[in-house]
């Protein structure tokens, strides 16, 4: 994610900041993959669609999950189909949602206009701490500012 990070940053004249917690070690393979991709996907449409100056990539080892949250400054997602309270939403954030379902995660999506978008994942994984090991001290909770939620 880094070096995706560092190349994303060159091609889009974009700043991006990268915040990694608890991330020493390695995923297990399905969840690494869908996070990167997860990222992946988010940056292009930040490039593409938000028109955001900053953007900001968390990702939060908790002691049974991963974290991921990726924020922009732009101009926030669509505004919902009339009659409705859903986004219209376009493959990119299918393709997050998806990835994240098939391995029993949760996506959010929260957004308000001209005021950016926020997207939280959060992807199961083997505990940080096997049993009788590392630390018994729950891990806190994420700290995000509120946006208006936004369900897709």
């Amino acid at each position: 994610v880094e070096a995706y990070i560092r190349d994303f940053r060159r091609r889009h004249d974009l700043t991006v900041d990268l915040l990694l917690e608890r991330m020493d070690e390695r995923l297990p393979q399905p969840a690494e993959v869908a996070a990167y991709r997860i990222v992946q996907e988010a940056l292009t449409n930040v490039a593409r669609h938000a028109r955001a100056t900053t953007c900001r990539v968390y990702l939060q080892r908790l002691p049974h999950t991963v974290l991921i949250t990726i924020e922009d400054d732009g101009i926030g997602l669509a505004a919902p189909l009339e009659g409705t309270r859903h986004v219209r939403t376009g493959l990119g954030l299918l393709g997050i949602r998806e990835r994240a379902t098939q391995l029993g995660g949760t996506v959010r999506f929260e957004s308000a206009p001209n005021q950016g978008t926020r997207i939280t994942v959060e992807l199961p994984v083997a505990p940080l701490h096997p049993a009788g090991h590392g630390t018994s001290d729950p891990a806190p909770e994420p700290s995000t500012p509120t946006l208006g939620a936004v369900h897709a």
